[in-house]
């Protein structure tokens, strides 16, 4: 839910996503703000403001998306997907994979994927081993493939 500070009290202005909404993530392009919105049992939706409410852009396929990071560099925009978990509580299925996607003006575009299992967070450095146009980034994951809590955190390097 989005809202919108009165004077006195924090209305609630626009609903952003239906239901199972984890994360939200900016970015200005060319003087227009963008917003993703990252869900796990619904797509994941990238709305643009127009001054009054965000509107619906582009969805990005597939289920179970809970974090989002925007990384910009070497005047590229990406944005990194991490998944988590699709299925009920009686029948978990953690993600297998995530994704980044390059914004090319007007849509997203998956450029590359990396694997993740009930990923949960993601944290971007800079300035990775390549050079300083690398991106690095670390992601927590939750699951393993047989649902234990006892999975690790992975540092990926991207060169762009």
């Amino acid at each position: 839910m989005l809202y919108r500070w009165d004077g006195a009290r924090l209305q609630p202005r626009q609903t952003l996503a239906p239901g199972a909404g984890r994360a939200f993530a900016t970015f200005d392009d060319g003087g227009t703000t963008y917003l993703a919105v990252a869900c796990i049992s619904a797509p994941v939706r990238v709305m643009r403001w127009d001054g009054e409410r965000f509107t619906d852009v582009q969805t990005l396929d597939g289920l179970g998306a809970r974090e989002l990071a925007v990384v910009r560099r070497g005047g590229r925009l990406l944005v990194v997907r991490v998944n988590f978990i699709l299925g009920t509580p009686a029948d978990p299925h953690p993600v297998a994979g995530s994704q980044i996607y390059e914004w090319d003006g007007g849509s997203l575009r998956v450029v590359a994927q990396f694997p993740t299992c009930g990923g949960t967070d993601v944290a971007v450095l800079g300035g990775g081993p390549g050079g300083p146009g690398d991106i690095e980034l670390v992601v927590s994951n939750s699951l393993t493939p047989q649902l234990r809590f006892a999975a690790e955190t992975v540092r990926y390097s991207l060169t762009p």
